[in-house]
């Protein structure tokens, strides 16, 4: 439970950034400390932090014993939100065109959750753009499904992709997740060499929003921002796909 509060008022690393910032470092921001003590219930702790720490260590310069066990706590708690951020990643899904061993650098599907037991196609892809440029997209770009088409993008272009989502915080998390219990949702997956994001979340992919904020926070201004850097970056013609065959693994 406590994890999963973290997750939807901030990131495990700003957390333990945070945690490492007052100690090490007084007279600087924990704002993320604070809340993610609020969401917790953690009132009192929090306020531990709210004076400055005169030094750097804390036997011999004398932090209260509250203040550590306070830091070692919430140290512990991001640790372990990390760690789940890690657990969570690897349970996701990416499309894998048949027969490929290479995975889009950014893909989209609709999964249908609940909906889906028993139906032959219980997923859709929405859109894969792979690392060479090569891009596929549904007419669909809400719940994916033939037909599908195909085109080029300069490689660049997707680069300038990744830069956008990173320079709004994209990455700081590991998983963007909201989704209702055996609700359908759309999954996003953004590869970038060694660093990979990805989304799951139920009602967000369709709704728009107003001008996204300069580091972004919530799972509905994730989802907003990176569909509208999407739109801009899929091919608006394409060669209509007689078929696109998939199949979802998980990244090892």
């Amino acid at each position: 439970m406590c994890v999963a509060t973290i997750h939807s008022s901030v990131s495990a690393r700003e957390i333990k950034d945070t945690i490492t910032t007052r100690v090490v470092k007084p007279n600087r921001s924990n704002n993320a400390l604070q809340r993610t003590g609020s969401a917790l219930g953690c009132a009192s702790p929090v306020r531990a932090f709210s004076a400055p720490l005169p030094s750097l260590s804390f036997v011999s310069l004398g932090a209260s014993s509250r203040t550590v066990k306070t830091a070692l706590l919430f140290l512990c708690i991001a640790t372990f939100a990390l760690a789940a951020d890690d657990e969570g990643l690897s349970l996701m899904r990416v499309p894998f065109e048949r027969g490929s061993q290479t995975p889009p650098s950014v893909s989209v599907f609709l999964d249908l959750g609940y909906g889906g037991i028993g139906r032959k196609q219980p997923h859709a892809v929405i859109a894969c753009i792979w690392p060479d440029g090569r891009a596929v997209w549904s007419r669909d770009r809400s719940r994916g499904g033939p037909p599908y088409f195909t085109a080029h993008i300069e490689p660049k272009r997707l680069t300038e992709l990744v830069a956008a989502l990173d320079a709004k915080g994209i990455f700081a998390r590991k998983v963007w997740y909201s989704v209702g219990v055996d609700s359908e949702h759309h999954d996003i997956n953004i590869l970038d060499g060694q660093r990979r994001v990805a989304f799951s979340a139920t009602g967000y992919y369709n709704k728009n929003s107003n001008k996204p904020p300069e580091q972004i926070t919530t799972v509905p201004d994730a989802y907003a921002f990176f569909r509208q850097q999407l739109e801009r970056l899929l091919p608006r013609q394409g060669e209509q796909l007689r078929a696109f065959d998939y199949e979802l693994r998980k990244l090892p």
